[in-house]
């Protein structure tokens, strides 16, 4: 049986007409929107149940997800509580102006998300360069130590910088990261000296008794 499911962008207009066209209380519990869609979509147990790697929600429920926040980011639908959406006066207005939504792109036309839009293109663009410029094949501990400052630099610096200023910060890290690498080097090639040489000094003085 096949476990194919809508795309985010399949997903994009039924989540707001489901919204647009609810009946019953508002705000919507998004529970009760990801139940229409399943059920509009016709998915079968099996489709409904598929979880994400990460074990935490259903693959279609974080596509569901997903759609929300890019509509949102449109703003054509609120999130008035947790777990909870409904539809703003632009939300309104699209639907009864009869616009429709098929593919993030469609969504471009408002300038929120446009702006939203083009920043994600400009973090994978210099996320590609990042890791064209610090390429790690095997993750050691500390590798990984490292990783984590540049998620860190990504994620809460972001905003103060342009990819060229991220780019640049990320050399420096870069560069800190080699200097304490040498260093670390060179502490082993200390001690190694250090234990080669108590070796020898205590064969020399095994020599002395015989």
């Amino acid at each position: 049986m096949s476990l194919s499911l809508p795309t985010v962008n399949d997903v994009l207009q039924p989540l707001l007409e489901a919204i647009g066209y609810w009946k019953f209380q508002r705000p919507i519990p998004t529970k009760a929107i990801r139940l229409e869609l399943e059920n509009k979509f016709n998915l079968t147990e099996e489709q409904r149940t598929l979880r994400t790697v990460q074990g935490n929600e259903t693959v279609f429920g974080s596509r569901i997800n997903w759609a929300k926040f890019n509509l949102k980011k449109a703003g054509l639908v609120v999130y008035p509580k947790r777990g909870h959406v409904d539809l703003t006066h632009r939300g309104f207005l699209a639907l009864n102006g009869g616009l429709e939504f098929f593919t993030l792109n469609d969504l471009r036309c408002y300038p929120s998300f446009d702006e939203y839009f083009l920043e994600n293109i400009e973090k994978q663009k210099a996320r590609e360069k990042a890791n064209k410029l610090f390429p790690i094949k095997k993750k050691t501990k500390r590798e990984i130590e490292f990783y984590r400052k540049i998620i860190f630099l990504w994620d809460f610096e972001y905003s103060r910088f342009n990819a060229y200023e991220f780019l640049c910060e990320l050399e420096n890290l870069v560069k800190q990261y080699d200097y304490e690498q040498e260093r670390k080097e060179k502490e082993v090639d200390n001690e190694s000296f250090i234990a080669e040489k108590s070796n020898t000094v205590n064969e020399n003085s095994f020599d002395l008794f015989f």
